[in-house]
């Protein structure tokens, strides 16, 4: 089943021809693939390479399928127009904004609408910060959530969930959050690059930090939850779409300055030798020791899911919840800590002091509430 996953989604992701016309498929085994695919954030891409493939289904699977397709199609229609409503509205405003990842990385894959998606991501300039909250609150009365991290606010307009950046980014060694801060941040706001969805500028990051963003987002939920392989399949389309656009020695600096490079071409064998990607669409020769560790790298990518999802405990909540999450990191540092030992390491006193704010926090939230109660 894993060979078929794979085969299907490098028809999806590079617009491959596969041929499965000889082969017949009953209704378990399009779920147990679909469920894979799920698990990855990757469904979307299966159905279309199941339904592109020739594969003989009975007809309840067919119409299952095209149920799936169609979900996953509006879900997109929807949030493509979001992006463009967004990007209208905030220009119109003097607001300044760069949307990332979700849709404007869809636009990269043969059919847009296949690549499965959720929220809308931006950064919004930091001088513009507090004018874009105030935007928020009066025009469209957004409550904005308690934010996990410093890093963004999140709130829902019309049931799309979107999530505010100030920075894009969060590192758990202070030098290295420092350079994005600084030298990262720098490259970002001066850039004008843009792209169009539905006849609308919209602006996004400039392709050399794209490359590095994606692969900084993909390690960060690698190294604390897991990661899917749709996101996987984003970063070497970024790679493969961008490729004379890249700044290859630009790319390495900013990479040397978080303490990523090792990982970025350590993880960059999981897209040549699962992912098909061409060797000379990755920026970077990748020694022969890196794609002797990527196997273990593909089962942890397996195992986990997305964002852990595998990982039935984990949907669990309160302390127990926290606790687990903690031992996790814990394991996945130690596990993996030889592609970025410096980030590695730093995480685990990183989540433990979080782990200790949340704890105070809610000791205290109680304390309150018990005094309250009391004066009724």
């Amino acid at each position: 089943m894993e060979q078929e996953f794979l085969q299907l989604i490098h028809s999806a992701v590079y617009n491959s021809p596969l041929d499965f016309s000889s082969q017949r498929w009953d209704h378990n085994q399009v779920e147990k693939i679909c469920e894979l695919g799920r698990n990855q954030a990757s469904e979307g891409l299966v159905v279309k390479g199941l339904m592109d493939s020739g594969v003989k289904l009975d007809r309840p699977v067919v119409i299952d399928l095209v149920g799936r397709r169609q979900s996953i199609w509006q879900k997109n229609l929807e949030l493509d127009q979001a992006v463009t409503d967004l990007c209208s509205a905030v220009n119109e405003a003097g607001i300044r904004i760069w949307v990332v990842k979700g849709q404007t990385l869809a636009q990269l894959y043969p059919e847009p609408k296949s690549r499965s998606c959720g929220d809308i991501d931006f950064l919004c300039r930091p001088d513009d910060w507090e004018n874009a909250v105030e935007y928020f609150t009066k025009k469209h009365h957004v409550v904005f959530n308690n934010p996990v991290t410093p890093k963004d606010e999140g709130f829902s307009i019309r049931g799309i969930k979107y999530e505010m950046h100030r920075t894009l980014v969060m590192l758990s060694s202070p030098r290295h959050q420092r350079y994005w801060d600084s030298v990262v941040m720098k490259d970002i706001l001066s850039s004008d690059e843009s792209i169009e969805i539905g006849g609308v500028k919209v602006p996004v990051l400039p392709p050399t930090i794209n490359a590095l963003y994606v692969f900084t987002h993909i390690f960060g939920h690698f190294i604390s939850e897991g990661i899917g392989l749709r996101q996987f399949c984003d970063w070497a389309l970024v790679l493969k779409h961008y490729k004379s656009r890249i700044d290859v020695e630009r790319l390495e600096r900013h990479l040397e300055g978080i303490g990523l490079k090792k990982a970025f071409i350590g993880f960059g064998a999981i897209l040549t030798d699962y992912l098909g990607l061409p060797s000379e669409d990755f920026p970077f020769l990748i020694p022969q020791e890196f794609h002797c560790r990527a196997g273990a790298l593909w089962n942890n990518i397996l195992e986990l899911g997305n964002f852990g999802k595998n990982k039935k405990y984990l949907r669990s909540s309160g302390p127990i919840h926290g606790l687990q999450h903690l031992w996790r990191i814990a394991g996945q540092a130690m596990k993996f800590h030889y592609y970025a030992p410096s980030e590695s390491w730093s995480k685990i006193p990183r989540m433990f002091r979080w782990w200790g704010e949340k704890v105070r926090k809610i000791e205290k939230d109680g304390t309150r509430a018990q005094r309250v109660g009391s004066t009724r």
